[in-house]
């Protein structure tokens, strides 16, 4: 199946039971079936009983609502400021961005209709991705205003049974934290190998004991 990985790059927990979508701030990159690399960022948010945004009163009060943030070609030439001068445009010249005629009720099913209406694809699912998954859309080892700046949703292998085992290791870790300390504070994210890496982030009289040697440690995933 043809699928397009989105980076959850919010908060997991901001709509829940109003969207079938696990995060309110997604984002990707992706190459559209004319072979043009593109950046897409979306923030969702629920609509209000007063709310003061005139194209949202034709929706009731919880509807989950996706404005585009960020639309843009990539260009792969880093003296382009593509954020600003390759935004995707209608055949008006206004921007997808920040613009009402582009929003749509924040579900798989519109989300995957907009990528691949309004963007010139052809995906057969679209999915959000939120932590220890190992995708996230910024690679940092790359050279900005490049594609090498980039990790590309269509091309990531998601591994739904080593997401598992890096998420039980966390809690498994997060529940060992939480003896020393009220609140675990240790950061978790993966590595380029697919490990999970941990960060202890607390005074250094409740680091030690913990007995681990290092703050900043890898757990192998196999």
């Amino acid at each position: 199946m043809k699928t397009l990985y989105f980076e959850g790059a919010g908060w997991s927990g901001a709509i829940k039971g109003y969207s079938d979508i696990p995060n309110c701030r997604i984002r990707t990159a992706f190459t559209n079936d004319k072979g043009q690399k593109i950046y897409l960022e979306i923030i969702a948010d629920e609509v209000q009983k007063k709310d003061f945004r005139s194209s949202w009163l034709s929706y009731p009060p919880g509807t989950p609502i996706a404005f585009i943030d960020s639309c843009h070609y990539i260009t792969n030439d880093p003296d382009i400021d593509d954020c600003n001068v390759s935004r995707i445009r209608f055949d008006d010249g206004k921007s997808y961005e920040h613009n009402h005629d582009t929003v749509f009720i924040f579900t798989y099913e519109n989300l995957l209709k907009f990528v691949n209406e309004k963007l010139g694809c052809s995906f057969e699912k679209v999915e959000v991705l939120n932590e220890l998954t190992g995708y996230w859309v910024f690679n940092d080892k790359g050279k900005h205003g490049t594609f090498s700046f980039y990790n590309f949703g269509d091309e990531f292998n998601y591994d739904a049974e080593k997401t598992a085992k890096r998420l039980a290791k966390r809690d498994e870790l997060k529940a060992y934290f939480q003896q020393f300390m009220q609140y675990d504070n240790a950061s978790y994210w993966t590595d380029e190998n697919g490990d999970l890496v941990v960060r202890i982030n607390t005074y250094e009289e409740v680091f030690k004991k913990m007995k681990f040697n290092e703050r900043q440690f890898t757990v192998k995933i196999d």
